[in-house]
This record gives structure tokens, C-alpha cells and sequence, in this order.
């Protein structure tokens, strides 16, 4: 059987032309014709895949999505380290790819729109695509005691009493990971970002610019990232012996302010007068920002922020704003790692990496006498 392909076979697609299809569209459906018509042999591998997006005249980020749903129709295996090849007859059910079960703790919907969550799911379904796996998403509500040891499951950013549940009930030998999240399990491994560590780093970074006056507002109370951020951002103050003006408020939504919330919020800067604010998430340090402007205060002349997590659209606003970030891609591809890893399992275990603190223009040194003192 041959393994070779000839990139002769290629014809670069083409693009911008009126009523043509998408060009991942265009790419899979001359690989199909190809592959179909015996113009590529069974078997054979394809050539790599910076090689075969230049003779497709196309991004390797087309070519991948492309390539994907060839995968999803059985017509290719895509192998870690291996490269694409052409799946002989029968053999995408002799090799259909393992199921990662994913379970999360809110709609499937909520979870591919949020950057933190979507991010996640898209840097694992990627990564597991590319060792030959699946993954389903299911809820946390849907689970009534059901659990298949043989087949790899991940917590997604779970509560407390969902992971110990699960953890409880867990018995292998499939690996069982928590994604998100650190809680004190026995039986799966955590994977997660030092969010205790990035409070810290915010705070030293405020305690330079000789701010002395701190409030953190933050989103989802018991949430495990949340009860990090403020643990770090309470020892932080007592580090360097700075002033909380007010008590945490933690908001319900990652995305939204009730009326109420907004009120609260206004209110504790408005009577507090904090120099600096740690806030997370991503969209709701944007509605403090707002909410700063409606009494006359500018960030960062009045108030400097700190957000968490670092979406495109915070280098984008007004200012744009410092953030300090989880690496959400390497957080998945340990998670993928884990999930093929054919070594022991190390259950108990954690897998801890460091934020990343992005400075931009929502911190400005704190004058001492100045108006927010």
C-alpha cells in the first residue's frame, strides 16, 4: 500500500469569488473528491501541514478546520506526532475515537460564549482531536449517580461539593481530571492557574505605584478561583500593610450587574474612595470602570484597576486596561496530556502554572496628597 502523497494532486482553492463556499469548505470537499476518486491512496499520509496549506493557497487555520471535519466523517486519523492519514474502509470504526466525558457546572451554551470557559473547551477539544479523541459535554444536573470509570472524565471549573462528590464516587481506571479548579481530591488530578499567586502580583504591582487604599471586586462567591483571588488579595494587604476600604463584593455574574449590584458598587467607591481596584472578570472590570466614570471618577487618574483574564477586547478599551491572566491554552493541553498520558496515573495531584501580569494604561502612580488620597 502506498503511503506517499503526490501535492500535484493539490489545486489551490479559490477565494473572494461572488457565491463561492468558505474556503475550509472548499478545501475539504477537493480532499474528499481526492480521496473518494482513489486519486489519494488508502493509508497514505499527507504531507505536512504548513506544506499543504501553501499548495491550498490557504491559512493552516483554515486547513486545520477543514482537516477536522474530515476526521469527524471518518475519512482521515489525525496522529500526535504522526501526522494525517487516510483511513482505510473500516477502519474509523476499528479506531473510532474515545469520548472525553466534560461535565459542567451551567448550559453548554453559556460555556462556548464565556472567553474563560470557551477558551478551555476549545484548546481541549483541539487537543484531543488531535490524539484521535472526542469529547461530549454533559451537566453536572444530568449526572444521577452515572459514571463510566472506563471513560475520561474532566470537571470543568467545578464547585466544591461537585468535585468531593464526584472524587467520592470515582473508581477508575479512566483518568479523571479537574480543569479550573484546586480541591483537596484523592482519586483525580487538578489543573489550574495560581490565582492566589496572581492577587499577589497585582497587589505588589499597585504597592509600586504607592497606592495604599484597596477594594476587589470579583464574581460567583464560592467559586474556587474566586476564594483564591481574594485569600491572595488579603495577604497581599497584609504584605505590605495596605488598607481594604470594604469588604469583597462578589457579584452573581461573570457577564452582568443586577440593578442592586450596580448600586453597591457605585456606592462603596463613591463613600470608600479606594486608589485601586482588583477586579475580575474580564467583563465586569469593564462595568466598574463605567460605573467609576458615572461619579466623576477616571480611571486611572482617580482609580488605577487590575482586571483578570485577558480577552482580546481588554487591550481594546477605554483605557485599555492591565490584566493578569491564567495561560488558559496550556491549562487544556496539560489537561489533554493527562487524559493520553498511558504512564500511572498521579491522582491527588495538582499541575499549578503562574498568571501572567499584562501592563497597559489603567495604572498610574498614586501622588500622595493627590484627590483619591
Amino acid at each position: 500500500m502506498s503511503t506517499s502523497f503526490d501535492l500535484q494532486a493539490i489545486s489551490p482553492i479559490c477565494k473572494g469569488a461572488e457565491g463561492q463556499s468558505p474556503a475550509f469548505r472548499q478545501v475539504r470537499d477537493q480532499l474528499v473528491a481526492l480521496i473518494e476518486g482513489g486519486n489519494i491512496p488508502l493509508g497514505a499520509r499527507l504531507p505536512s501541514e504548513p506544506e499543504l496549506a501553501k499548495a491550498l493557497g490557504v491559512s493552516r487555520m483554515t486547513l486545520g478546520r477543514a482537516l477536522n471535519e474530515l476526521s469527524d466523517l471518518g475519512l482521515v486519523t489525525r496522529r500526535r506526532g504522526a501526522g494525517t492519514f487516510i483511513s482505510s474502509p473500516g477502519e474509523s470504526e476499528s479506531l473510532s475515537p474515545s469520548s472525553v466525558r466534560v461535565l459542567l457546572t451551567g448550559p453548554a451554551e453559556f460555556a462556548l460564549h464565556d472567553y474563560y470557559f470557551g477558551t478551555l473547551l476549545i484548546g481541549l477539544r483541539s487537543g484531543l482531536m488531535e490524539r484521535g479523541m472526542s469529547l461530549t459535554l454533559d451537566s453536572y444536573e444530568s449526572l444521577e449517580g452515572d459514571l463510566d470509570p472506563t471513560q475520561p472524565l474532566v470537571l470543568l471549573n467545578p464547585r466544591q461539593e461537585q468535585a468531593l462528590s464526584v472524587d467520592a464516587a470515582w473508581t477508575g481506571p479512566a483518568p479523571f481530571v479537574i480543569l479550573g479548579a484546586r480541591w483537596p481530591v484523592q482519586n483525580g488530578v487538578c489543573v489550574d492557574s495560581d490565582n492566589v499567586l496572581a492577587s499577589l502580583r497585582a497587589i505588589e504591582h499597585f504597592a509600586g505605584l504607592n497606592h495604599q487604599r484597596f477594594l476587589f471586586i470579583g464574581a460567583c462567591p464560592g467559586d474556587a478561583n474566586t476564594l483564591d483571588r481574594v485569600k491572595g488579595f488579603h495577604a497581599g494587604l497584609a504584605q505590605y500593610q495596605l488598607e481594604e476600604v470594604h469588604a469583597p463584593i462578589l457579584v452573581e455574574d461573570t457577564t452582568k450587574l443586577s440593578t442592586d449590584e450596580r448600586l453597591r458598587i457605585t456606592e462603596a467607591i463613591r463613600t470608600t474612595r479606594p486608589t485601586a481596584i482588583l477586579a475580575g472578570g474580564a467583563t465586569i472590570s469593564l462595568h466598574v470602570c463605567r460605573l467609576a466614570e458615572s461619579i466623576g471618577l477616571e480611571v486611572p487618574q482617580d482609580i488605577s484597576l487590575i482586571a483578570f483574564d485577558d480577552p482580546p477586547f481588554m487591550a481594546l478599551s477605554r483605557p485599555a486596561l492591565t490584566t493578569i491572566a491564567q495561560p488558559l491554552d496550556l491549562m487544556a493541553a496539560t489537561v489533554c496530556d493527562l487524559l493520553t498520558d498511558p504512564k500511572p496515573s498521579n491522582a491527588g495531584g495538582q499541575k499549578v502554572f503562574h498568571p501572567h501580569l499584562t501592563l497597559r494604561k489603567s495604572t498610574a502612580f498614586c501622588a500622595q496628597g493627590s484627590r483619591t488620597s
